[in-house]
């Protein structure tokens, strides 16, 4: 495997070293590649992530009215419903505004984490955030 490497590395004249800080590729066409591949790699898993985020994200919504405290119906149904639409939008965002999406795909990812606890970051946390960045940090291509 590494011969192989050292022979496409010799071949291209591209620099594959990492900057120590931001972990980019030092050659910014190897880099721009990169992303690139990465993101058409990886973007079913990432519509699939908006799905599953939903519905895990419902039934700890269901398991917390039903089984801990019926009266915070109604904070669910307000934090469910727009949880939900936020994460729709991104996946519509996936399928119409491609070029928007490949560029801020991983800021939105960091902001669905931030817009899915429970009713407060301090209370028990929702299992969705976890999940969601477990499937999406453990594409074969990372």
């Amino acid at each position: 495997m590494f011969t192989l490497f050292r022979e496409y590395h010799e071949k291209d004249r591209i620099d594959y070293s990492l900057h120590r800080t931001t972990l980019f590729f030092r050659d910014s066409a190897a880099e721009k590649r990169f992303q690139q591949t990465y993101f058409l790699n990886n973007l079913q898993v990432g519509r699939a992530c908006h799905l599953i985020a939903v519905f895990f994200y419902g039934m700890y919504a269901l398991w917390d009215t039903l089984a801990i405290e019926p009266s915070r119906m109604t904070l669910w149904i307000w934090l469910f419903s727009s949880v939900t639409l936020i994460f729709l939008a991104g996946l519509a965002a996936s399928f119409f505004a491609r070029e928007f999406y490949a560029r801020y795909w991983q800021a939105l990812y960091a902001f669905y984490v931030l817009i899915t606890p429970s009713d407060s970051p301090l209370s028990r946390p929702s299992p969705a955030p976890i999940i969601l960045f477990s499937i999406s940090s453990a594409s074969p291509s990372a």
